[in-house]
């Protein structure tokens, strides 16, 4: 999940997902189409419970990868914000990413077991996929994200750096991994970009 993410926990219950900031559950389902103002859309897999990846704006989506949420299942998050750490480079967005792994897993320990160049519908971008063990549970994870940049048309407000930074990545128990790559796959296929909103 990227850094800065607000926590937020899965919580199963009849009415669908909810999530959990501070003490007090908010329960939504997204399903269908997801629009963020961001400048992307993509479609929810039919059978996957979704939340709303911030409490306010539209800026992305957690989808579980099971039919119910929970905390042992793994997440797919689409997000897409205003460059606020002004990254220069998709490759400073991951080198983050895979720093911020490491100050939250056990032992400080994240191993990088591949980075590639990417493209996402034509924006170009760094993939890198991570493992580390949970601090609290040591339980053994996949991290799978996707960085980009994307400048606004006319030009960047930033100055000299991408205006907005898009992460969309798969955060899975080693041992769902390989189904959840299969899953963040076709959901990467139905990602449109638009001119954002915002």
């Amino acid at each position: 999940m990227r850094a800065g993410t607000v926590a937020m926990l899965l919580l199963g219950t009849a009415q669908g997902p909810s999530f959990v900031l501070g003490e007090e559950p908010v329960s939504c389902h997204l399903a269908g189409d997801f629009w963020s103002s961001y400048g992307f859309r993509l479609v929810i897999p039919r059978g996957h419970q979704a939340i709303p990846s911030a409490v306010l704006g539209d800026h992305g989506v957690i989808i579980s990868l099971g039919a119910e949420s929970s905390k042992a299942v793994g997440t797919m998050e689409f997000y897409g914000a205003f460059n606020a750490l002004f990254y220069r480079t998709p490759e400073d967005a991951a080198d983050a990413h895979v720093a911020w792994l490491r100050e939250h897993a056990a032992q400080q320990a994240a191993t990088v077991l591949s980075t590639k160049q990417t493209a996402v519908r034509g924006i170009r971008g760094v993939r890198v996929v991570t493992t580390y063990r949970k601090a609290e549970s040591r339980l053994e994870m996949v991290s799978d994200e996707i960085e980009m940049l994307r400048s606004r048309e006319g030009g960047d407000r930033l100055g000299d750096v991408p205006d907005y930074h898009y992460t969309f990545g798969l955060t899975a128990p080693a041992s769902q991994y390989p189904a959840g790559k299969r899953l963040f796959e076709r959901v990467l296929a139905t990602v449109r970009f638009a001119e954002p909103d915002q």
